[in-house]
């Protein structure tokens, strides 16, 4: 389960930025959230901005982590 991810230095991401999937305070929507050793997760996630803005890096730097833990 991803929890926390982030990424530097890769295409166009020159400083840190992140992906944060723990879950805040929950009023609405309670069964978004996933509990995890405690600690509430949130059980999936949008990213939207602006176009250029880095959404598709985002998904590519996610693929090749997950292919370098992998292979």
């Amino acid at each position: 389960m991803l929890v926390s991810y982030r990424v530097e230095n890769y295409r166009s991401f020159g400083h840190e930025q992140g992906l944060d999937m723990t879950a805040g305070p929950v009023r609405n929507h309670p069964t978004h959230v996933t509990d995890d050793e405690g600690e509430g997760v949130l059980s999936t996630a949008i990213v939207f901005g602006a176009n250029s803005s880095g959404k598709s890096n985002l998904v590519h730097s996610i693929r090749d982590s997950r292919n370098m833990v992998v292979s």
